[in-house]
Order: C-alpha cells, then sequence, then structure tokens
C-alpha cells in the first residue's frame, strides 16, 4: 500500500531486483548442506524471482530499487529528480547512489568516484547509468525501437585477477565439436571462485600464445563469463609447455577433421559416447521434446546400462527396465514412459530440432519445416535447394546434407517414425490465414519487455504472420527489443518498419 493519501489513478513503476551482499551471505548460512549454496548473489535473486512457489520467494531478503516509470496517469514525472522525491513519499527505495552532474567533466568524475567504492558497496554492480533530467530535453533526443537515446549504460572494465592454467582439456558436444577449455587453479574475481574458463578453438589458444603452466590474467565477461585474456610473459621461466591440440577425439580416439570455412574441430565417429549423451540430452530438452523426467542422470544410467544409444531406443523402453535403475521405481518408471508418449505430439519443427542436427537450431528448423513440410522431401533436398530458404545458407545447406546422409542417420529416422513422432506439418498449421499480421514476413530481435521471443512469435503466428532469423529485403516488420544490435540497424538502413512489443500487443488486440 503506498504511503501517499493521495497517490496517481495509475502508475506503472520500474526497478532492478537486489539481494544486497549481507543478505546474500545470511541466505547462504541457512541453507542446508542438500540444498547447497548460491554461487553469488546475482544467481541467487535470479533463481528467486524464477521460483513457482511464491511462499519461498517472499522468505528470500530481496529488495527492489525503483529508477523509471511507464505508464502513468493524474501525474507528470517526466523529470527524474520528482521521480525519485515520489518514489521516496510513496514509500519504495529509489538506488542509494546518486549523483547530479552537469557537464561530462563531473561525470567523469562520479563514474570514477563509484570505480573506486564499488568493491565497498552493500550491493555488486557493473556500471553506471546516466540519465538525462528534463522533459524537454528527453523528447528532443527520442526513443530507439525499445530504450530512451536520453539514457546510457557506462559499464566498469570487467575486474581481473591472475592465476595459472594448469591445463588445457577438450569436450566433446553432441554435434562432435571439439570445445578447449581452459582448467585454472581456483581463484575468486569479483566475488565468484573460478576455475574453469572456455578458450572456444584451437586458433584462439594459438592467437594468445597460451601454454601449460603460464600465469594468466583472467576476467568475466560482463561480470559473468570467465575468460582467459591473455598469459603475463614476464613470468615465464621456461617450464611452460606450448598446447597440442588433440589429432584423434579425447572421448573415443575417433578421427578429427575442420569443417570447410569453420574453425572448430569435430569427431566424425557418431557412435562417440560424449556425442550419444549429448544428442540424448538435447532430445529430451525442453525446446526440443521437452521430455519430462528424463534429465542428464537418468540418461546416464541407460547409456551406461547399454539400454540406449540413439533416441529411438528411448520408445522401446520397458517399465521393468526403466524401474531397475538407481533411485527409480515402477511409478517413476511409468511417469517416464507417459511423457515419452507425450513427445510424439510434439510438431515435426520441435522434432527436427531434437535430431541435433549441426547449425540447426530451434528457429532455423522452423524455416526449414514451413518450407519442406515433411522429412521425405527435407531429405531428398540438394544443397542448392536448402540453401534458398530465407534464413539459411551454404554452411546450414552442407550439414543439413552431411547429415541425412549418414546411413545411421537414415536408420534412425525410418525407427523413429515407426515409433510414432510426427514428421510433416500440414500447410494450414504454418501460420493463421486472417489477422494482423497476415501474409508479413516478420524478425523478433532484443529483449522484449514482458514477452519471451517464443510468445512473441506465438502471437505473430496466430495472426497471420511468419516469424523468420534474419533481416532481409524480404522482411516486412521488425520486432524489436532492448540490445536490438545489427538487425536493427539493417531494418533501418532497408527502410522496413520497426515495432515494439506494445505495438504488437495493440495489433493483435491485447
Amino acid at each position: 500500500q503506498l504511503k501517499d493519501k493521495t497517490p496517481p489513478p495509475r502508475i506503472e513503476l520500474r526497478g532492478e531486483v537486489v539481494l544486497q551482499n549481507a543478505d546474500f551471505e545470511a541466505l547462504n548460512a541457512s541453507r542446508s548442506q542438500e540444498e547447497g549454496l548460491f554461487a553469488n548473489p546475482r544467481n541467487a535473486a535470479a533463481g528467486t524471482l524464477r521460483q513457482l512457489d511464491p511462499r519461498i520467494a517472499a522468505k528470500r531478503p530481496l529488495d527492489v530499487f525503483i529508477y523509471g516509470i511507464g505508464d502513468q496517469e493524474g501525474i507528470d514525472l517526466s523529470v527524474q529528480k520528482d521521480l525519485i522525491d515520489h518514489i521516496e513519499r510513496w514509500g519504495f527505495q529509489p538506488c542509494p547512489f546518486l549523483r547530479e552532474a552537469s557537464g561530462a567533466d563531473e561525470l567523469i568524475a562520479i563514474y570514477e568516484e563509484v570505480m573506486e567504492v564499488r568493491d565497498d558497496l552493500p550491493f555488486d554492480i557493473d556500471g553506471l547509468v546516466i540519465k538525462v533530467q528534463g522533459a524537454e530535453l528527453r523528447e528532443q533526443l527520442g526513443m530507439r525501437a525499445r530504450s530512451p537515446r536520453w539514457a546510457v549504460a557506462l559499464k566498469f572494465p570487467a575486474r581481473q585477477e591472475t592465476t595459472k592454467l594448469l591445463d588445457i582439456q577438450v569436450q566433446v558436444g553432441r554435434t562432435g565439436a571439439l570445445t578447449p577449455v581452459a582448467h585454472l587453479e581456483p581463484v575468486n574475481v569479483g566475488g565468484v571462485t573460478v576455475s574453469r574458463a572456455g578458450l572456444h578453438n584451437p586458433k584462439e589458444i594459438a592467437r594468445k600464445d597460451l601454454r601449460i603452466g603460464d600465469d594468466v590474467v583472467i576476467q568475466r565477461a560482463g561480470d559473468v563469463i570467465p575468460q582467459v585474456v591473455k598469459p603475463v610473459d614476464s613470468l615465464r621461466d621456461g617450464s611452460q609447455k606450448p598446447y597440442e591440440f588433440p589429432t584423434s577425439c579425447p572421448e573415443c580416439n575417433g578421427a578429427v577433421h575442420y569443417p570447410e570455412e569453420e574453425i572448430i574441430p569435430y569427431c566424425d565417429n557418431f557412435q562417440c559416447p560424449a556425442q550419444i549423451r549429448g544428442r540424448l540430452e538435447h532430445f529430451a530438452s525442453r525446446r526440443a521434446l521437452d521430455i519430462d523426467g528424463l534429465g542428464e542422470k537418468l540418461i546416464d544410467q541407460l547409456v551406461t546400462e547399454g539400454l540406449v544409444t540413439v533416441p529411438s531406443d528411448l520408445y522401446s523402453l520397458s517399465v521393468e527396465q526403466v524401474a531397475g535403475l538407481d533411485r527409480m521405481a515402477v511409478k517413476s518408471a511409468e511417469n517416464l514412459l507417459a511423457a515419452l508418449e507425450v513427445s510424439k505430439g510434439r510438431p515435426f519443427s520441435r522434432v527436427l530440432h531434437a535430431l541435433g542436427i549441426r547449425h540447426v537450431g530451434e528457429r532455423v528448423a522452423e524455416l526449414i519445416v514451413d518450407d519442406t513440410l515433411d522429412i521425405d522431401t527435407l531429405m531428398a533436398a540438394d544443397e542448392e535447394r536448402l540453401a534458398q530458404i530465407e534464413g539459411l545458407g551454404e554452411i546450414i545447406a552442407r550439414s543439413i546434407v552431411a547429415f541425412f546422409e549418414l546411413p545411421a542417420v537414415q536408420n534412425e529416422i525410418k525407427v523413429l517414425r515407426d515409433a510414432g513422432l510426427t514428421f510433416h506439418q500440414e500447410k494450414d498449421e504454418t501460420s493463421g490465414t486472417d489477422g494482423a499480421f497476415s501474409g508479413l514476413t516478420v524478425v523478433i530481435t532484443g529483449t522484449l519487455p514482458t514477452l519471451s521471443r517464443d510468445d512473441a512469435k506465438q502471437k505473430i503466428i496466430a495472426s497471420g504472420g511468419k516469424v523468420v532469423g534474419s533481416v532481409s529485403s524480404k522482411t516486412d516488420l521488425l520486432l524489436a527489443g532492448e540490445k536490438a544490435g545489427s538487425k536493427l540497424k539493417k531494418a533501418t538502413d532497408l527502410g522496413i518498419e520497426v515495432i515494439d512489443e506494445e505495438e504488437l500487443l495493440n495489433r493483435v488486440g491485447e
């Protein structure tokens, strides 16, 4: 309840949820060994907001700092200082660190001041937001598709620490991609213990001249993703060893090759154990076939026991086989088989995505299905035909053709079809025939305020539109959110109409 006795008829407040450091420490101290500890305040706050049980979220000490407004009625808070005054009067908390500046020199001084004390603040920050105060100036500066030109984020440099590069190990993904990972002497970077960091590909290792035993500078990009920045050359003593990328797969000893125009090596063995597990995890994942109860640990048991080596094996499992596994019983086995039965009804685009074809993600799978409509047409298509599908290209087309040329894949498709999975799509399923977006091709980019991209896409499709992944001269509309990036620029250059989430909802009548 607002403390002000005469509140406006309607006001939409916008803010950021924060878990302060002292509260984070207390929260971790209260958790049992079985629950495990949160890694950092950011993860704990995000996890709390995603809680399905509001009672759990209510028990956690979250704060919200109000920084702006959306819709308003009966009041004018377009001047930032007026907004802050009202926020406090109503009983809300604005950001506790606010400064006013009248020029660039003062802004720089404030930036340096905050950067100096950031580690002493009671909560984590990664930069400042600078806003123009006056309504008239804000109006002159205007808006981007989903963010104001009168406000800009000024980030701090990533925190860096030095540690030892103990080893470089290679992970094998579900498509056979070999990805090097740096194993580091654990070091605290901005409140998070870092012991591993991705190195992307062999050329990245060579470019940075990383050697086993090096002292290396690491940082968390965006205060999130660990990165190895560079070696400390001055600390080398001759004991460091140059890294040689393996010429065979570390999981199965299979041959390794570099596909044309790619810098990532791949394992050629379709039966590689790491690929088998990865494919099964992807097949069952939420955005693929969403098989409830089929997680990493159960997949590991199924593979280890020899019950499953390809996704189609899942559909021949019996209750007795599953119930005999560790931590499983008859009821949980029946639930798994019921979930597998439900997965047979997933649309063709989800099945195609679940197959795990290299470069074919959720959106590309939808583009392919909208064009080819069934698996037979897709498997018969050559590279030239596939490359003509909007949003694809030569590399993706080549990957698809190579995938379906594998005898093991051809057999897998046959068994999955016999099991009852969906491998076709009727023409009238691709989009609605009448509505606000009827006949329009739409691209979605950036982060929308309230809708997920999938939610927005479904609304567009239900209103007759087609959603594709890339901007071209054939694109009719761009739905843009925050951090829209290059797609927004390209759409603007091509003169394509740009709309935001509010306009989307208006057009579909919500």
